[in-house]
């Protein structure tokens, strides 16, 4: 019920949601949100890692997962080339906060979230891509839903198809 009441007051009191946006990165006066990751090109069978990398404005937070007492959790709805596989966020050491009386876990200022992918074995050649629409919550003294949606291109790394 405590869930109930802390979500129902937040959307109330909305100041207005965001609309998901297809860009390089979002902007709202609360979140900067990038989409990024450690390759440059994919190897077949071989995972790697994609990062939501949020930067909160000062006293604003988002929710991990699980959330506490209330909120809602970053959410990723992942469109991937055939037999790749998303893993589920690897979510790093929290913060707690105290909203209206609850007690809630999540990140404030910099943090990444980091996301394993996993490309199929004889990846064929080409350019891969990975789309991600992510939505999150953003709260101060009032929360906000946001939402984004991110596209990453990736090309095969020929080399490494050969060697299979």
């Amino acid at each position: 019920m405590k869930k109930f009441a802390f979500l129902l007051f937040g959307l109330i009191f909305l100041q207005g949601p965001s609309l998901a946006q297809d860009t390089e990165e979002y902007r709202s006066d609360m979140t900067r949100l990038k989409l990024t990751t450690n390759v440059e090109t994919i190897s077949s069978s071989t995972p790697f890692k994609v990062f939501l990398d949020f930067d909160l404005m000062e006293g604003w937070h988002t929710y991990a997962d699980p959330p506490g007492d209330s909120g809602l959790p970053v959410r990723i709805a992942w469109t991937l080339p055939p037999a790749f596989k998303a893993g589920a966020i690897e979510w790093p050491s929290t913060e707690t906060y105290e909203d209206f009386g609850f007690t809630t876990y999540g990140y404030s200022g910099k943090v990444s979230l980091p996301v394993t992918i996993m490309p199929p074995k004889n990846t064929p050649s080409g350019t891969y891509m990975l789309t991600a629409k992510v939505d999150w919550m953003v709260c101060e003294k009032t929360c906000i839903p946001e939402s984004a949606e991110f596209s990453l291109s990736l090309p095969v790394d020929e080399e490494s198809n050969s060697n299979e």
